[in-house]
């Protein structure tokens, strides 16, 4: 519980890490044996000394979920990986209202499963109300899923969503600028969406996320000129934490960001470029940005 409130990477934070870890090496077996003898979990993990997360078939999970929670009534996020035609038994199951997390990313491997009538499904399902955290990233989200997801009453309650490398495009994400019932969101992942500049202008007219303080838009071609409007966001002074690693956003870019005022929230930023030439920041940009945010700052 201690381990919940101090950074991993303290002095603290690693002696605790260590004494979890002697823990759950000596008691983990029999704490789990439960769950083990369904049969039915792949992975579980724990958290405080409780099993929390889960890994398992999507259909087993709808099937059996009541002996689950059974067994292990603590469990609270589950990973359901290759849940292709899975998904709409998964929406249906009463006991889905139980989770706070569900990760759903990369659903399909092979790239023709009809993955949009799974999320159609869960954007219209009665049973997640619950969810904090969802994960739909690399799962092939169409214009009209994005829509779904933007008018789904059932996820008013996330705080977290990662939506990363469904090549969403502006339209994308001006569809998600009309969503309503998103207000509690705080940490939203958008990287790999081709949003580019105009995706980032019409990021910059959301009204609709008034609680978000993270943002992810690694590698989606923004420039200098996609940060500028980012920045004319009326929100993003409430922004925390911001990663634009793997975007050419170039020496310009960089300074608008080192000119952000003090009172502006942001703490954390990465915009790092692998490659260099177009679109990378000069040394004196770097400079800039790390005068700016100090240990912060990720360049």
């Amino acid at each position: 519980c201690r381990l919940e409130h101090v950074s991993p990477t303290s002095k603290e934070g690693r002696e605790l890490t260590r004494r979890v870890k002697a823990l759950l090496a000596e008691h983990g077996p029999r704490w789990a044996k439960p769950l083990a003898d369904l049969g039915l979990v792949r992975k579980w993990e724990f958290r405080r000394g409780f099993l929390d997360r889960i890994e398992m078939s999507a259909t087993k999970f709808a099937e059996h979920s009541t002996r689950l929670f059974a067994a292990a009534p603590t469990v609270r996020a589950a990973r359901f990986p290759d849940a292709s035609n899975e998904v709409g038994f998964l929406a249906a199951c009463e006991n889905l209202g139980r989770l706070a997390e569900i990760d759903l990313g990369r659903m399909c491997s092979c790239g023709h499963c009809p993955i949009h009538n799974d999320l159609r499904a869960l954007f219209a399902s009665k049973h997640t109300g619950n969810l904090a955290r969802l994960c739909v990233a690399g799962d092939r989200m169409e214009l009209a899923g994005v829509r779904r997801l933007a008018a789904s009453q059932g996820l008013a309650n996330l705080r977290e969503l990662d939506a990363s490398e469904n090549g969403w495009g502006w339209d994308g994400v001006a569809a998600l600028a009309k969503a309503k019932h998103l207000s509690r969101l705080e940490t939203l992942d958008l990287s790999v969406n081709e949003v580019w500049g105009r995706g980032a202008a019409e990021l910059a007219k959301l009204t609709t996320l008034p609680a978000l303080k993270h943002l992810r838009l690694r590698s989606d071609g923004l420039d200098a000129g996609a940060v500028e409007a980012l920045i004319s966001w009326p929100q993003f002074g409430r922004l925390e934490s911001l990663d634009l690693a793997g975007n050419p956003i170039g020496a310009a870019g960089a300074r608008a960001l080192a000119a952000l005022p003090a009172t502006a929230a942001l703490k954390r930023l990465d915009v790092r470029l692998r490659h260099g030439g177009f679109g990378r920041i000069t040394e004196a940009a770097g400079r800039a940005l790390k005068k700016r945010f100090g240990r912060g700052v990720k360049v």
